[in-house]
């Protein structure tokens, strides 16, 4: 598994001169990102829909209230509504204007508009680099939007319907801008190694009720960047990591203090999956990495060595480990308290070498962008909503609702209603449709006791039902595996005291790694892989007391 997820870590097999990636590059990227994420999240909202547990990105095309959003298959198969999420947890119904399913699309409306978003600006791609906003899989109260950069594996031949991206870890329906903020495409699908784009063109003929709201193309303002190379159908074939990316990657290791201050853990006898990085916090061998994906038999790996490990003590608190190896002289991390800008680039080393019995550090880190804080406790925007469930399912016919099924261990389930059951009122509310249904529970909170009244055959009964909060599908990981995921998550993902929310894409042995700005200082540790393209990572002051717990805790050494 892990060989396979790692494949944009392989060499590209095109031809020509290769790419290089200068930091001049590096300071484009970040200026445009810097410039581009409070305009994204002007043009973008956090949607979902009813009964779902997913979380995703619309984008605004008008003040009128239309919105271009990944379609949304309903859990149950009937209509369910799509729901606009407000920052403050209130949720707004959203029309529904036209679902394209093949294509991963669904058009839809905010009644009350948006009044307050810029005016939407499309274009034809003009530049290899491009930008995906996203959220998280279950969006907290407060949840900000994030911007993933990527890049083109290589050139589209002209007129080309799709575009072929280099990282997989986009959500299909997601829009595609380029780094000047305009709109260019659709994603239509991530494989375990890339993920191809439907062009906006190509959007717009198939999808015409969303062509006549769209403007006219205007010409980008693109900065000086390097592009993907024009390749054969074979070289396509045989492609595992473009040029772009490959130089980026490499380059990234140049932002990154030296020597690294980082260690390679792994379990005497197993696999290089059950291998996990740690940070060095003093030279004498005190070493952080994640409690959750330690094994037992510990050992270190550092600067071709290995060293026998001692586990010290964990932290509930933070799923921090503290570990120790007999050393001395070792590089030490050093931190940087400042909050980052939204926007602003982040590094996170590579340390395991693909198919390397030896464990050779990469030449290489993965980057992302810093997205904001999640602070401890924040709510889901779903255990916020004032969104209620009676726990069961409705099917709509002409002019009546029926119990189609109900949830085991609901409320509904224990009362005494069963399917079939013909809904009629609630407290003394006509119920005749779904969209009755609905707008009677969002006036009710969580913990309300409502008097359902329903016909069963020739007879009429009323129920006291408490209401609960909405099911969500699927369960509390947030991902849907339906098609495999794009990455591992780890296996605690919260809840953390404050953390950074990013997007650099790590797996679940990534974790206990440093997160490093461009200067090459230390922002944290990281300390959760949670979805594809979204992390955390602990905050200094929450680490180092975290260090003081274990320290008082373990045993002299």
């Amino acid at each position: 598994m892990k060989s396979l997820l790692i494949v944009i870590f392989l060499i590209s097999l095109s031809s020509g001169e290769p790419i290089s990636w200068t930091r001049n590059h590096s300071d484009i990227i970040e200026q445009t990102t810097l410039a581009l994420t409070p305009k994204l999240r002007q043009q973008t909202v956090i949607i979902g829909r009813l009964g779902l547990a997913e979380t995703y990105v619309g984008t605004i095309i008008d003040q009128e209230g239309h919105l271009i959003a990944p379609y949304l298959p309903s859990p149950d198969g009937e209509p369910l509504p799509y729901l606009l999420y407000e920052p403050d947890g209130r949720r707004r119904e959203l029309k529904i204007i036209e679902e394209k399913p093949e294509r991963f699309l669904a058009l839809l409306k905010c009644e009350t508009g948006f009044p307050g978003a810029p005016p939407i600006q499309v274009s034809s791609l003009d530049q290899h680099t491009v930008v995906i906003a996203s959220c998280a899989p279950i969006a907290s109260k407060d949840e900000e939007i994030s911007l993933t950069v990527d890049h083109l594996a290589f050139a589209p031949a002209e007129q080309s319907n799709t575009i072929q991206l280099e990282l997989p870890i986009h959500f299909p329906g997601s829009s595609v801008f380029d780094i000047s903020g305009h709109l260019i495409g659709f994603i239509l699908a991530s494989e375990q190694s890339a993920t191809k784009a439907l062009s906006l063109r190509k959007a717009t003929l198939e999808f015409p009720s969303l062509g006549k709201l769209l403007p006219k193309e205007t010409p980008p303002d693109q900065p000086e960047l390097p592009v993907a190379p024009s390749l054969t159908r074979e070289e396509q074939r045989e492609l595992y990591l473009g040029e772009i990316i490959e130089a980026r990657f490499t380059s990234a290791i140049q932002s990154l203090p030296s020597p690294l201050p980082c260690v390679l853990i792994f379990n005497e006898g197993s696999p290089l999956t059950n291998s996990i990085i740690g940070t060095i916090i003093q030279p004498n061998g005190l070493i952080l990495t994640k409690a959750s994906e330690l094994g037992p038999s510990l050992n270190v790996r550092y600067s071709g060595r290995n060293y026998p490990a001692i586990l010290l003590a964990t932290d509930e608190r933070t799923d921090l480990a503290l570990i120790s190896i007999e050393a001395e002289d070792l590089p030490t991390i050093s931190w940087d308290e400042t909050p980052p800008t939204p926007g602003a680039t982040m590094f996170s080393p590579i340390l395991l070498k693909e198919n390397s019995e030896d464990m050779l550090a990469q030449q290489r880190a993965y980057y992302g962008t810093f997205s904001h804080l999640l602070r401890e406790n924040s709510p889901t925007l779903h255990s916020s909503s004032r969104t209620t469930s009676l726990g069961l399912y409705t099917e709509q016919s002409d002019s009546s609702l029926t119990i189609a099924a109900l949830i085991k261990g609901s409320p509904a389930y224990d009362s005494g209603l069963t399917p079939g059951d013909l809904l009629l009122e609630i407290d003394s509310k006509e119920i005749s449709s779904r969209d009755a249904l609905t707008t009677i529970l969002s006036e009710k909170k969580v913990g309300d006791e409502v008097t359902v009244s329903i016909r069963r055959g020739e007879r009429s009964m009323d129920f006291l039902i408490q209401l609960s909060a909405p099911t969500l599908k699927p369960p509390a990981t947030g991902m849907n595996n339906a098609t495999g995921l794009s990455m591992i998550p780890s296996v605690w993902r919260g809840p953390f005291p404050d953390a950074f929310v990013h997007t650099t894409p790590l797996n679940a042995w990534d974790c206990g790694s440093p997160l490093f700005n461009r200067q090459g200082q230390a922002l944290g540790i990281n300390i959760a892989a949670v979805s594809p393209g979204r992390s955390y990572t602990l905050v200094p002051k929450e680490i180092k007391q975290a260090v003081s717990r274990m320290l008082s805790q373990s045993r002299p050494f």
